[in-house]
């Protein structure tokens, strides 16, 4: 059998997606109730539409005995009104930021501080819990022998934009490079990975690694505290967790190019070098180079389709996912280049 150059280029990727389909840890495993203290804690600024599905989501599929705390973060839209909907979740008003934080870490700072539980489990607003997360994060903690993890939702995408883009910025790209069962025994800068979407540390590990106020300035919070994580050693993992969390990062295509584009320059690393491997990767070994070969891009198209089934889409959707990926590919290229210009 000939093996084309193309074909070549593309196998450590292909073999790092099979790998993580089939080996990558998942929260689904765990579930059991735990008796330990646990704190949700939830920043939310301007969150209206948001948070009532994730409380709801919280009363239907969560203990009573767990603490949740929502950080009314100068809200103008009435994100406080919904506190007397929800009298299991203490609703606090935020302090002015001080100088030289960004919101959310001074957001989730404040949080932690008025946390009492002894496993702080930082979710954002804009999450849903499809079954006992909580419980599970606690569980996957206690059996797994970790001080943390975090966990990759299933991604709910309100258009075809958000179809083609996200999936490869918050999925394919992570399958497709990095070992996440192995992940937590690795300890170099450049593999390291959390999704601050939902991010469980005890609070010891929280405090070793400075939280949230060592990383006061960066904007790419969760990756700047994976990385002190393994400056402490600490035992931290990440998890697939599509069955039992789901979200919904933007709202429409504009507030997802905005986001997106204020971003992944971090989420490239945040340096020149680091920035156009990623770049060249994406648009060269994964689309470009591919296309000269149909062979190699239709290895690409099943890498895309396993992706999207491990990580809880349908078969059709997957069908579509796999479709949409030259559009995405180019529109996360484009996003990117807008990303590097308005960062540096």
């Amino acid at each position: 059998m000939n093996v084309s150059l193309p074909l070549i280029l593309i196998l450590p990727n292909a073999l790092m997606t099979a790998l993580n389909v089939w080996t990558a840890p998942r929260l689904r495993a765990f579930g059991q109730a735990s008796s330990r203290k646990i704190s949700l804690l939830i920043p939310a600024r301007d969150e209206v539409h948001n948070l009532p599905r994730l409380l709801d989501s919280v009363r239907a599929h969560e203990g009573a005995d767990l603490e949740i705390l929502v950080l009314d973060d100068h809200s103008t839209d009435g994100t406080a009104g919904l506190a007397p909907n929800y009298p299991e979740a203490r609703f606090i008003g935020g302090q002015p930021l001080p100088p030289g934080w960004t919101g959310k870490n001074w957001a989730c700072h404040q949080l932690a501080a008025v946390a009492r539980g002894d496993l702080l489990i930082f979710c954002d607003a804009d999450m849903q819990l499809r079954g006992p997360a909580v419980q599970a994060t606690a569980e996957a903690i206690e059996r797994l022998g970790l001080e943390g993890l975090s966990a990759l939702p299933l991604q709910l995408l309100a258009s075809p934009l958000q179809t083609a883009v996200v999936p490869i910025v918050m999925q394919f790209q992570i399958l497709a490079w990095l070992p996440l069962r192995w992940l937590r025994h690795l300890r170099a800068p450049s593999v390291a990975l959390a999704n601050g979407q939902w991010l469980a540390l005890e609070r010891d590990l929280y405090q070793r690694s400075g939280g949230h106020e060592a990383v006061r300035e960066e904007a790419i919070e969760d990756l700047a505290i994976a990385r002190r994580i393994q400056t402490v050693r600490g035992r931290f993992a990440c998890v697939l967790a599509p069955e039992l969390l789901a979200a919904r990062m933007y709202r429409d295509d504009s507030g997802m190019r905005a986001g997106f584009g204020k971003n992944l320059y971090g989420i490239w690393g945040g340096r020149e070098p680091t920035f156009w491997c990623a770049w060249v990767w994406l648009t060269g070994a994964m689309l470009a180079v591919p296309l000269l070969d149909l062979r190699a891009f239709g290895v690409i198209l099943a890498m895309r389709m396993a992706v999207a089934l491990s990580m809880g889409e349908s078969v059709g959707r997957a069908f579509g996912l796999a479709g949409l990926h030259p559009w995405g590919v180019i529109e996360v290229a484009r996003i990117a280049l807008r990303s590097r210009a308005d960062t540096r």
